[in-house]
């Protein structure tokens, strides 16, 4: 029995025995070789470069300001009679058109004392005049060459002229009162806000209203240390502002009218100032809707263009390597440095030359 168990046990040990060579024996690992990897070539950008003058494009920003920003302030005091439709905020109003009327009456009244004044004074004047003549005449026929002004009566005289102007004056100024009623500006402009209305009882020297100008616009504009010396030492072609709605962009002609005598203590920035003459009248874009009006205090950009008189290459920023060399691909597409100077940054792209020597 013991036998046999033996028997069967060294029977399964030499079929597993069996089984582990053949498996051995058909199963082989594969003997080829793993495929190599493949590297890709970096992707690269060239740019052609030219060696030539390229404009200077000094970018900058500022809020857009009114070359005239005054108060409406009375000369003289009264109630409000009336006013006209152009004074509320936004309200555009032409040169000299009365945006006020304050009740004149008092102002009338006055006139004509005035002139009742003037009348006595003229006459005044005339009686003294006679007696003079006729003092002159009795003194003259009493045979006596010399006489006091006292006697001719010049005193009195003189006091009645003074008097005339006096009255001359009272007159010109109670009709400069009556003109001051109405309120007006020498220039045309849009009202920013108002104080003041019809009723309203108003005092001389009080503001009535903010207005400003229409005639152009000013835009001060920051500068960096760098762009100052730019500005200084190339000579400037235009200036543009560029204003934007949503996907919408205007441009506007700029001059560059003066340059602020300070720099600013907190930023240490540079100012210059911007003059915009079409900026608050809308035009016709060709080919396109009819450009807006600016508005007070809107943020505009800015593009000063300079000439550089210096011939060089325009690269992107990313292909200068320190120290300030550029990767340049000759025929046969070797590279070789070549060190540069660079000349103006501007954005993503810099202006360099190849360095002397």
């Amino acid at each position: 029995m013991l036998g046999s168990k033996a028997s069967a046990a060294l029977y399964w040990v030499i079929a597993v025995g069996v089984a582990v060579v053949w498996l051995i024996a058909t199963v082989r690992p594969d003997s080829q070789s793993p495929a190599p990897k493949v590297i890709a070539a970096p992707a690269v950008d060239v740019v052609a470069l030219r060696l030539s003058q390229h404009p200077v494009i000094l970018r900058t920003q500022g809020n857009v300001r009114s070359i005239r920003e005054v108060e409406l302030i009375p000369q003289v005091s009264g109630r409000i009679d009336h006013a006209a439709d152009a004074f509320v905020a936004g309200g555009a109003f032409a040169a000299g058109e009365p945006l006020l009327f304050i009740e004149d009456s008092d102002y009338r009244i006055a006139i004509r004392r005035a002139e009742a004044g003037l009348a006595d004074a003229r006459q005044l004047l005339a009686v003294e005049k006679g007696r003079a003549r006729q003092a002159a005449r009795e003194w003259r026929d009493l045979g006596d060459a010399e006489a006091n002004d006292l006697f001719l009566r010049k005193p009195q005289l003189a006091s009645a002229e003074a008097a005339l102007a006096a009255a001359q004056a009272n007159l010109d100024k109670a009709q400069l009162d009556f003109s001051r009623t109405q309120l007006s500006l020498p220039f045309a402009g849009r009202v920013v806000s108002k104080r003041a209305d019809r009723g309203q009882f108003v005092v001389a020297g009080a503001s009535l209203a903010s207005v400003y100008s229409s005639e152009a616009a000013e835009l001060r504009l920051p500068l960096t240390a760098r762009q100052w010396h730019d500005l200084d030492s190339l000579q400037a072609a235009t200036a543009t502002a560029i204003a934007r709605y949503g996907d919408l962009r205007y441009q506007w002609q700029a001059d560059l009218v003066r340059r602020e005598a300070v720099v600013d203590k907190q930023t240490r920035q540079y100012y210059v100032v911007a003059r915009i003459d079409d900026a608050f009248q809308s035009s016709q874009v060709v080919g396109g809707p009819s450009r807006p009006v600016l508005a007070l205090d809107q943020f505009v950009e800015v593009e000063i263009q300079l000439d550089w008189p210096q011939a060089g290459f325009r690269v992107p920023r990313a292909a200068l390597h320190a120290p300030q060399r550029l990767w340049l691909a000759d025929e046969r597409d070797r590279l070789q440095f070549l060190d540069v100077e660079l000349l103006h940054a501007d954005g993503d792209w810099l202006i360099v030359r190849p360095r002397e020597g």
